[in-house]
Formats: structure tokens, sequence, C-alpha cells
């Protein structure tokens, strides 16, 4: 949702990775899990329905102005910690969220977004 939200402000300005996407079947969105996400982003115009990411590399940190973290603490690499270009936001995964919640994170990604 951040990246599609960003990218409407700012055509091709972000990029989706996570951490754990070098595990089979998670280059793609979770259809199941993310069926409410895909609603409300469907809502306001966004369609991430074929949206896929890419595993994150420390190397990638070098290539971004600003990286943006959500991801579980349990998977945050080691180095990201200590990068100055990574910001983490504390969002909750809307991943098997009810309609009305996945909203309100859809929302509260709005407002950090535009406080960029």
């Amino acid at each position: 949702m951040a990246c599609a939200l960003y990218n409407r402000l700012y055509p091709g300005h972000a990029e989706s990775a996570g951490t754990k996407v070098d595990e089979p079947g998670q280059h793609v969105v979770d259809r199941k899990r993310a069926k409410n996400v895909i609603i409300v982003m469907n809502e306001i115009g966004i369609d991430i329905s074929q949206n896929r990411r890419r595993q994150l590399q420390k190397s990638d940190i070098k290539n971004y102005d600003k990286v943006i973290m959500m991801a579980e603490s349990e998977t945050v690499p080691e180095y990201m910690n200590d990068e100055s270009a990574v910001t983490f936001w504390n969002v909750d995964d809307p991943a098997n969220m009810d309609i009305i919640d996945t909203r309100k994170i859809r929302e509260k990604l709005k407002v950090l977004i535009d406080e960029l």
C-alpha cells in the first residue's frame, strides 16, 4: 500500500522490497491474505492486485535517499539498524484485517507519506 500511495504522488519514485521475499511465493501479493488491501486501494483508484516485490539487499540502501521499513522487528536485517537512510514506521500489517481496519491503515500511510 505504501509504495503505491507514494507512487501516486511521485510516479516511479518508490519500489517495494521486503525482508522475507526470498521465501517461495513471496514475490507476488498474496491475494487471499491481502484481499481487503486490494479492495481499499481500488476504492481510491489504485490497482495493486498484480504488484510484485523483491528481496531487499544491503547494497540497495546506498541507492536510495530514504528507505522506509515497516517489517516486523524479528525480520529486520541487522544491517538496517545502523543505516541513516532507514526510517522505521510503526504500521500494522493489514493482511487478514477486516475492511474497516484496513482502511485505517491506508489512511495512516497517507498521513505518514504526506509528512515525508
